[in-house]
């Protein structure tokens, strides 16, 4: 893996948005956000495209899209499917600038979203800067699919929960396959016993259908190629990423009633837990559902500031660490 050279500008992305956190009541929080913008983009100006990870991949679906020809990949996620075809109109443009210009707004949108998650008053500062910390980097600058789907997540489930329009919830998977797991968490708990078993009983006849379907078997490759790569890329980094979120959950348990009697999270735990022993690397991909839980769940933790300043320190190391899986 391609090193990423450690700058100032990494760390200071982080003390603005700690800063913002603090601020959000003030008139000085909007220079504080313009800050965390500028830097941002700073850094995404700073890295080529190109050299991002997963660019290949990318690359290739949307030249599959331009061109007519069969790409499985896109059958279960229509948005990345349309934002291609948003790019192609765009024709006189070469296909690195149409990638690029993908990129930049996936940019925008992550980076909207935590400014937007700054500003809310009823979710906790600890879950906000946990979630900055361990994902921002590869949600703004690499997870074109995934985080996406994280972002929608947040915000759907967040303006929507208490209100009307919930059916939109159902776009969800559009975005991410990966993200109709937490979709039904957050419904079934809702739900009565007799819905909650005609929902597992449909998934369960969908899931019988589609089992020989392309895209399930694209999902099957992509699960074998990560269990060929684990060794790799199970590095002691992740198993610190993952004792870190073990000792989060346990004291956000020990200290908040309705986080460890909340459904949604404690199912999107289990979900990372059973998926972490089989494989690190798809395992820490479903860890960003349980804090975007919190934040649709509207988590509040105040006591016991010193410990949770310990556990927000103990994410630093992984936010550095991200910003060496952002190149190839």
């Amino acid at each position: 893996m391609t090193e990423f050279a450690k700058t100032p500008l990494e760390i200071a992305l982080a003390v603005v948005y700690a800063i913002l956190l603090v601020q959000q009541k003030s008139n000085r929080s909007l220079l504080t956000a313009a800050a965390f913008v500028a830097i941002s983009l700073t850094i995404r100006l700073s890295i080529d495209v190109s050299a991002v990870r997963d660019f290949r991949p990318y690359f290739d679906s949307f030249q599959q899209v331009k061109y007519g020809l069969p790409a499985p990949e896109l059958a279960g996620e229509p948005y990345r499917y349309l934002l291609f075809r948003a790019a192609l109109l765009f024709g006189d443009l070469p296909d690195r600038l149409q990638i690029d210009g993908i990129y930049y707004f996936h940019f925008f949108v992550v980076t909207g979203f935590f400014l937007w998650l700054a500003y809310l008053r009823d979710v906790g500062f600890e879950v906000k800067l946990i979630l900055f910390l361990a994902f921002y980097p590869v949600f703004a600058y690499v997870w074109i699919r995934a985080g996406m789907a994280y972002v929608v997540a947040g915000v759907l489930f967040y303006t929507i929960n208490a209100g009307k329009w919930r059916i939109l919830h159902f776009t969800l998977p559009m975005f991410h396959s990966s993200s109709l797991a937490f979709l039904l968490m957050m419904k079934l708990k809702q739900a009565h016993l007799q819905w909650k078993l005609a929902i597992l009983l449909a998934v369960a006849v969908v899931l019988y259908v589609a089992v020989e379907s392309d895209y399930v078997r694209y999902l099957i490759y992509k699960l074998e190629r990560y269990d060929e790569t684990s060794d790799a890329r199970s590095s002691n980094a992740l198993f610190v990423f993952h004792f870190i979120n073990i000792a989060t959950f346990l004291y956000l348990s020990a200290i908040n009633a309705r986080f460890r009697n909340n459904f949604a999270i404690l199912g999107m735990m289990g979900a990372y837990m059973l998926m972490f022993y089989f494989n690190p690397v798809v395992g820490l991909r479903v860890f960003p559902f349980v804090l975007i839980a919190c934040v649709a769940e509207r988590m509040q933790f105040t006591q016991y500031k010193l410990v949770s300043l310990l556990l927000i320190g103990g994410y630093v190391p992984v936010y550095l660490a991200r910003f060496n899986q952002i190149l190839s």
